[in-house]
Parts: C-alpha cells; structure tokens; sequence
C-alpha cells in the first residue's frame, strides 16, 4: 500500500463527502499518528456528526444487531444497534461519517459482519447506506494486539498508510495553539515527532506531543516545579525525549510575556547570543497563540491595541530580517482572525490602531503581506 501524509489523507477523506456511497477508506498506520485526529478534523470541518465504533470492544452482535425472536409467526427479527442506527432522513440532514476503529483488533465474527456493512451498506436490519464509511487499524509490526483483517475486506476499501510528517505536523500543530515549547523543540531542536512503538516505555508520537502540550500548559497554570514536569513528559515521550525538552523548556521560561511591548521583547531576546534564534522563532510563536486566545474569547474579535501589538511583532522581526518567524507567526491565527485583522488595517480603520508613523505605507503592505500569504495557504489547506 502507498503511504500518504496527513495532508494526502485529508484530501482522500473529503471526496467522500462528495460521494458518501464509494468504498470505504481503511487508513493503516502506527499508535499515535493522527488517524483518528484527522477524521475528527475532517467531520469537523463538513460540520458532519461523527460516530466512533471501537471494533475491538464489540461483539458480532454489537454490530450485525441483535436477533429477536417473533414467536407467534415463527420468523425472527433483528434489533439494530444504537450506534449504527440511522435516521430515515438522512439526505435533509448533515452527513455522518461512521468511524470503525482498531479493525484489525476486532474479532473475526466482527470483522465479517463489517465486511458487510462495506461492501453492501446493509446487513440484516442495520442500514448504512448514504453515511461515510471509514476505517483504522494499527500495523502487525506495531506491538499491539492486532490480529489480522480478512483479504475479502481490505479488498473493499480504499487502502491507505498514515505517514506523519514534521512538516503537516506543525501546520495543525499551529492551528491547534499547540504549546510554543513542543513546536519549536520539534521544529527547531531536533525533537523526535516519531519514535519506535515499544510495550515496556514511552515513546514519542504526533499524540503523545499533544499530550506534552496540554501538560505545559497545565504546569503553568498550577505552577508545577520543572522536576515534576520532566517526570510526567518522560512519561509520555520516555526519559531521553523527556531530558532534550525539558532543556529546550529553560529557553521558554525566560522569554518576555507575550503582552510586553514587542520591539523591547525582541531587543531583549537578541542580547541572548546564540540561543537568540530559537527564542526569537519561540516568543513569536507565544504572541501570536496570546492573539488567538484573546480572539477567540472576545466572540471573534479583537480589539485595536490588540491588532497593533500582532503587527509591531510582524515589523521587529522584519527588522531584524526574521520574514521566516512573522510568517510562522501569522500561519497560529485563524482564517477569520487574520480576515479581521485585515479589516481593521483598511484605510478608514487605521487610525484606532494608534501605529508608529514608520508602519504606514510601504512598511504596512509588507507586514500585510505576511497576513495575506497566511491565509492563501490556510485556505489551500482547508
């Protein structure tokens, strides 16, 4: 099978939205990679309800339904199961997408009665037909519990092997306002995204990453000692990873605060020396996730002073010839939220923004550049 990146997959998902009735998408790849992420993503953007099936927990009737019997005519009935259990106006309704995970752990009653349900939509009182079908399963290679999928269903689907990469990886990371600590580490320090599966450690994952995440942010928030923060990344991405960041983690706890003055921020960092750079790529980063929060808490607005400190950030590392940093920048914000910004720059608007004289003109349109090119390849993304 061809394995394909998470911007590859998105692309084979969406055109079953186009036609729900094609075969099935089985996505194949490692614990952790993003499978189930990116079917979130992708129901989420097409506003469809998604409904996940953990084949592994489930017995055949779990999925074919439940036979009663109807003792007075002597025939017997089936009951369908909630989870697959459809309503009769699905055309006047959003799509929903059903997502049948960990098949290869399933039983093989239970995978025979879903080779059903792909080939044919329907299996005794259970009716499918019209929602979008797609499958994940981990590979026998990856130390897991994976038993193996019948050829006569893989012969029914779309085949396809999840690949991550660092390169996808930090567009969603950016969008999800994942912690500025993890995507520098990983994009500018040699973090490891993928590590060899294991069953007696931890080991790193594009989830596992998430998880690193969430708890940086949790740390802040309840003050944890950076001992106790080092354990519980190591348990998620094992000591060696857990050793690395927690190193990378210092530069982070001695950036400016994201609502300082951005030039001052900037000339503060520069007098860093040689650990300058990554700080600088760090506390760009951390400005714009503060404008992104603040956006999406405001009802989807921001308010003037907050637009300007989002540029004065864009013209201090223009300055300084940092164009790769204001656009790694401008790529955290949201769509909308770099259309509102816009807005708020057009002529009539400008002067709430309170800007120095020096970014009018010639160095506004520059600094609109970045903006502008972010959401050319947001909007190609999405």
């Amino acid at each position: 099978m061809r394995a394909v990146s998470p911007s590859e997959l998105i692309e084979i998902l969406e055109t079953r939205f186009d036609d729900p009735f094609a075969p099935p998408v089985l996505i194949f790849g490692p614990p952790g990679e993003g499978k189930t992420q990116i079917v979130r993503d992708v129901a989420t953007k097409h506003k469809a309800e998604l409904r996940v099936i953990r084949l592994s927990t489930m017995a055949q009737e779990d999925v074919s339904g439940v036979m009663v019997p109807d003792i007075e005519n002597r025939l017997a009935d089936y009951w369908s199961p909630a989870l697959l259990d459809l309503p009769d106006d699905m055309n006047k309704r959003n799509k929903i997408v059903l997502f049948f995970d960990e098949l290869g752990c399933a039983k093989t009653d239970v995978q025979n009665a879903a080779l059903n349900l792909f080939q044919d939509g329907v299996l005794h009182n259970v009716d499918i037909r019209g929602a979008i079908r797609i499958a994940a399963t981990n590979r026998p290679k990856d130390k897991v519990f994976v038993k193996g999928i019948t050829s006569a269903l893989i012969n029914r689907c779309c085949v396809v092997e999840l690949q991550n990469n660092v390169k996808d990886w930090l567009t969603w990371a950016r969008r999800n306002l994942i912690h500025p600590a993890v995507i520098s580490y990983i994009d500018k320090d040699g973090g490891v995204l993928r590590g060899e599966p294991s069953i007696t450690s931890s080991y790193p994952t594009p989830r596992a990453w998430e998880y690193v995440s969430r708890e940086c942010y949790r740390a802040e928030k309840l003050k944890l000692s950076a001992k106790t923060l080092s354990a519980m990344i190591s348990g998620y991405v094992g000591e060696q990873e857990a050793s690395k960041f927690s190193a990378h983690l210092r530069y982070y706890r001695q950036l400016p605060a994201p609502t300082e003055d951005p030039e001052q921020a900037v000339s503060q960092i520069l007098q860093k020396g040689k650990d300058a750079n990554i700080c600088l790529y760090m506390y760009a980063h951390n400005v714009a996730m503060y404008i992104q929060r603040t956006y999406d808490e405001n009802k989807k607005r921001l308010k003037p002073e907050h637009i300007r400190h989002f540029l004065l950030l864009l013209a201090a590392l223009a300055k300084i010839e940092k164009q790769q940093f204001a656009m790694a920048a401008a790529h955290v914000l949201s769509i909308d939220a770099l259309y509102h910004i816009i807005h708020n720059c057009t002529v009539g608007k400008r002067s709430a923004l309170n800007l120095p004289e020096r970014i009018f003109g010639k160095d506004l349109k520059e600094l609109l550049k970045f903006i502008t090119e972010a959401i050319g390849v947001a909007e190609k993304g999405d």
